[in-house]
């Protein structure tokens, strides 16, 4: 009788945690797919750091996923006895996707020290990790001769929005031409 009750017992117990792996891995999913900064956050704190005469043409954010979300599957050797997975396979197995956000801004400026000021201003943000200038040209636009540039902005990708972040965003300095 006492082995029957202790069979039972080991089924409903692989049963829940079946139900505990599973409810893990969803929260992982769900959890890589709500972004760690918000994309009106990082449009508003670039415009927020836009220097006076400066003003942006067109902003584009790309997002991709540079590793996959679990280890690489190997091939095994299946035996009589189930085997167990390890603790550090479990944790493997939902680790969440790493993407990688670049966001290409296009802009005028009265100078070149404009752009640099941008640039600077942008370098400044935790949230940023690269800011490279990719161009910038003389452009003559209604007989006015202006500067025109691209940025290449990569986000962070350890980078989480936190309150300070917010509260900058807040603050409205938006100047441009």
């Amino acid at each position: 009788k006492n082995y029957i009750k202790a069979t039972e017992s080991l089924k409903q117990m692989e049963v829940l945690e079946a139900k505990k792996e599973q409810m893990m891995q969803k929260a992982t999913v769900s959890a890589s797919l709500m972004e760690k900064v918000p994309r009106s956050l990082l449009i508003a704190l670039i415009t927020n750091d836009l220097p006076p005469g400066l003003s942006l043409i067109e902003l584009d954010m790309k997002s991709k996923v540079v590793q996959s979300a679990g280890p690489a599957k190997s091939k095994r050797t299946r035996s009589k006895k189930r085997t167990k997975k390890t603790e550090e396979e479990k944790k493997e197995a939902i680790l969440p996707e790493k993407v990688e956000t670049r966001i290409e801004i296009e802009g005028l400026a009265n100078s070149d020290l404009q752009v640099a000021d941008l640039i600077a201003n942008l370098n400044q943000s935790t949230l940023f990790q690269q800011v490279n200038l990719l161009f910038s040209e003389e452009h003559t636009e209604n007989d006015l001769t202006l500067r025109r540039f691209r940025l290449l902005v990569e986000l962070n990708p350890e980078a989480k929005a936190d309150a300070e972040d917010v509260e900058m965003a807040r603050e409205v300095k938006v100047t441009g031409m």
